[in-house]
């Protein structure tokens, strides 16, 4: 549309007078299918489903997320940098509508404005993004609601701006990123979509005027074809919590914001995000690769016709086209599967021809394959832990999980235990170890890990998949005072040993305190808790015994630990009252010899920073690095930073770390070295850089007048128990100590950097060149070696030593 003053005014007049969120406004909207409704109705939002997007509509259902209020808090902020950056005044306005027939539609846009450059006027969308990454990409969802306002206000171009605030901003501050599009009007897909939104529209006109319950309006959708599958199917993925053990967060997942539980704090560097950001480069790499690999013919990505789209049934019968063509590999493969009780869901990331798994994978070989059979195929960016006949998928960490979500799609295959194999797993690399040796590969198409699916799997995972859909239809009405019990498939457990929990740790760690749930204590897990009968921390009778621990050390800590923490009011807060003769010795060490005490702290790195520039081979850059060297000695912190990640300058650190203790040693005198740690990790990693250092037999040669001093073995030796405190993890110590007083240094709140996987992940994104996170992990880790000097000098006072 021509952009002049006046006919922007009158395009500015034809809004709806009356004011937002008035009950003239809203009673407009209800009539109305509105442009931000549109891609839902038409199942092109993969949030919501068209059913969900009627029935809310039907029953006026309300719902804020976390995301909703973020983008509202920021919209002002974001117009005002728009208009700042453009130079151009935006314009707000209210709702627009349009008949077209029977159809009726309405727009709110956030904005119009003209542009004096190409005398345009241009509609504004602003989205403020939370965790989703700003990638350049505009979703489908909000490139159809901008083509629904074009149409109902009759303009040509709609601009997209996204922004993306840091957790920390404030009302006034600009966006630490944005992408800025322009959208043409395509009125060729609104023509082709115009029928079933029209057919859309006379299901929902029935019932719009009318009041109806929502059980009502349940059974009238059902009549007309549409489902929720929200309750009334379950995604193969969503198993995953059952199989941890862990189905608390099922249900905070569903319900913990409506319950008045937070997540956990989003940091901008963070673990979880960044691991599904590398699973998404890696799949892509994967996928990208095959197509060049295979002809036409041979290779299949259903991608654009799945990744948009909410999942039903109709979605399906693409892979089974593909399938029935005998297409040897298809990606982002979609199924559906409705004789699963209850029906199970989802997109696969590849299914594989048997006869095409050997020309894909150089070690894994299939006797006899089937043409006509496929393999189930899931793609992370993870080493795979291989059993040790270096073929078969181990259960360690998510692992369990993944077979058990194979086991559903190898199902919904048709695919029977006596199949050649029945789901498999592509990760970047593998490891196994066999007769005491360790076998590894360096490339992700070296084995497929196989998924061996036994009745045992296959029965549990369909366990898993009717009690998702008990906590999706009926988890409303559960109390969190009911979930310290072991039987999952009544009510949701908490399994503290599952580390999986983000972002409901936090949330979870409530629940489980307020439950005084047995998982809190260190090594008791939930066989543990089953063999007590769901024993809490307060049940005196609870002891190693009730949990089926036999006779031994973890026996003995874990009386330990029950027996400070049931004490009384006034008992000590901390014990032993006196240590051990072993521990005070290791504690003061020789008082004959003059010896320097650091408190030493690494930050490190692990190879998952892999830029992916050697696939499908693990970049060499991609290893372990010693990041950070912090310590402290009498109260002086010292800290030595890697300048990049890179081998030479691992090396350069080490060696000024190594040439200041020298200096700091010969210049006071000193005759020893004691290195006061946690864990054995310092010693690990340094252990590792010798041994992959050309100057490695050189430096530790160097190292011969220290010695290293372990609190962690000390604390469970002895053992040493705090009250409140359950384990032995320094945080949990520290601030144990500094909840009674008996420290004076705990992490700051407001740090960003909250622990070592958030240091380790902001140095992959900033490459070590960012100098205020740089201060703000030196800062982290400051602390802990502050912490390890304190815990220290308080072991070794008298009153315990």
């Amino acid at each position: 549309m021509k952009f002049t003053r006046n006919i922007l005014k009158t395009l500015l007049s034809k809004a709806s007078p009356a004011p937002q969120r008035s009950k003239e406004w809203f009673a407009l909207r209800k009539e109305r299918f509105t442009a931000s409704e549109v891609a839902a109705i038409l199942g092109y939002n993969p949030f919501q489903s068209p059913y969900k997007a009627l029935y809310n509509k039907l029953t006026d259902a309300k719902f804020e997320s976390d995301a909703t209020k973020h983008g509202t808090r920021f919209e002002d902020n974001s117009k005002k940098y728009f208009e700042v950056k453009n130079g151009v005044d935006v314009h707000e306005t209210g709702l627009y509508t349009k008949d077209l027939g029977p159809l009726k539609l309405g727009a709110s846009p956030d904005g119009i404005y003209g542009d004096f450059r190409d005398r345009q006027i241009y509609g504004l969308e602003i989205k403020n993004v939370v965790t989703r990454k700003i990638t350049g990409e505009i979703p489908i969802y909000y490139w159809i609601q901008m083509q629904v306002c074009m149409q109902t206000l009759g303009l040509d171009h709609w601009t997209y701006f996204e922004t993306k605030y840091p957790p920390d901003a404030k009302e006034g501050d600009p966006p630490e990123r944005y992408i800025q599009k322009i959208v043409a009007r395509d009125d060729g897909w609104f023509n082709d979509h115009l029928p079933e939104l029209c057919r859309m529209y006379s299901i929902y006109s029935l019932e719009s005027d009318s009041t109806h319950s929502p059980e009502y309006t349940e059974a009238y959708l059902n009549s007309k074809g549409l489902y929720d599958l929200d309750t009334q199917a379950v995604k193969y993925t969503n198993i995953t919590n059952y199989i941890q053990n862990d189905t608390v967060l099922d249900w905070l997942e569903l319900y913990g914001s409506q319950k008045g539980y937070v997540k956990d704090r989003d940091t901008k560097y963070n673990f979880v995000q960044y691991i599904k950001d590398k699973n998404k480069q890696f799949r892509s790499k994967v996928f990208e690769y095959l197509k060049t690999r295979f002809d036409q013919s041979e290779y299949l990505d259903l991608k654009d016709s799945t990744s948009n789209r909410y999942a039903s049934k109709e979605l399906a019968l693409g892979t089974v086209k593909a399938m029935r063509k005998h297409t040897p590999i298809i990606a982002n493969a979609f199924f559906f599967d409705d004789s699963s009780s209850p029906p199970v869901y989802g997109n696969i990331d590849l299914l594989i021809r048997e006869d095409y798994i050997s020309k894909i994978f150089k070690e894994t070989k299939i006797e006899a394959p089937d043409e006509t059979s496929y393999v189930p195929v899931m793609i992370k960016f993870k080493t795979l832990e291989l059993l040790s006949d270096g073929e078969s998928l181990g259960n360690s960490g998510m692992q369990s999980a993944y077979k058990h979500q194979l086991a559903l799609v190898s199902k919904a295959l048709g695919k029977r235990a006596s199949d050649n194999l029945q789901g498999g797993l592509l990760g970047r690399c593998y490891k196994y170890t066999s007769s005491g040796s360790t076998f590894r590969g360096n490339g992700c198409f070296d084995k497929l890990g196989v998924a061996v699916i036994d009745d045992d799997i296959m029965q549990t995972a369909q366990l898993a998949l009717k009690t998702r859909l008990d906590i999706q239809r009926n988890g409303a009405e559960y109390d969190p005072s009911e979930f310290g019990g072991i039987d999952r498939d009544s009510r949701p457990v908490v399994n503290m040993k599952n580390q999986y929990s983000y972002p409901w740790h936090f949330s979870k760690s409530l629940i489980a305190r307020k439950n005084q749930d047995v998982t809190l204590l260190w090594n008791v897990g939930m066989k543990h808790k089953i063999n007590a009968e769901a024993a809490t921390l307060k049940d005196r009778w609870c002891d190693s015994a009730e949990l089926g621990m036999k006779t031994g050390t973890k026996r003995h800590i874990i009386d330990k630990l029950l027996k400070v923490n049931h004490s009384g009011l006034y008992d000590p807060v901390v014990m032993p009252r006196r240590l051990s003769k072993e521990s005070r010795d290791l504690l003061r060490g020789d008082p004959s010899v003059k010896t320097m005490t650091v408190y030493i702290d690494f930050e490190t790195v692990s190879n998952i920073n892999d830029d992916l520039s050697e696939f499908p081979k693990i970049s060499y850059e991609a290893q372990n690095y010693i990041c950070v060297i912090g310590y402290v000695i009498d109260g002086q912190y010292y800290s030595h930073f890697i300048k990049d990640l890179s081998h030479r300058s691992e090396e350069d650190m080490v060696v000024e770390w190594m040439a200041n203790i020298k200096r700091l040693y010969q210049t006071g005198g000193y005759e020893k070295i004691r290195y006061v740690h946690w864990t054995n990790a310092e010693k690990a990693f340094l252990n590792g850089y010798y041994n992959r250092s050309d100057r490695g037999d050189e430096l530790r040669e160097i190292d011969t007048v220290s010695e290293w001093l372990d609190l962690h073995k000390i604390f469970k030796d002895e053992p040493i128990i705090i009250k409140g405190c359950y384990d032995f993890k320094l945080k949990h110590i520290a601030r144990s100590l500094y909840d009674h007083g008996l420290i004076t240094t705990n992490w700051d709140s407001d740090n960003s950097i909250g622990d070592g996987l958030t240091a380790c992940i902001a140095l992959f994104e900033t490459g070590c060149k960012n100098e205020l996170v740089n201060k703000e992990i030196l800062r982290y880790n400051e602390i802990d070696c502050a912490v390890l000097e304190e815990i220290h000098r308080f072991l070794s006072r008298k009153r315990l030593s």
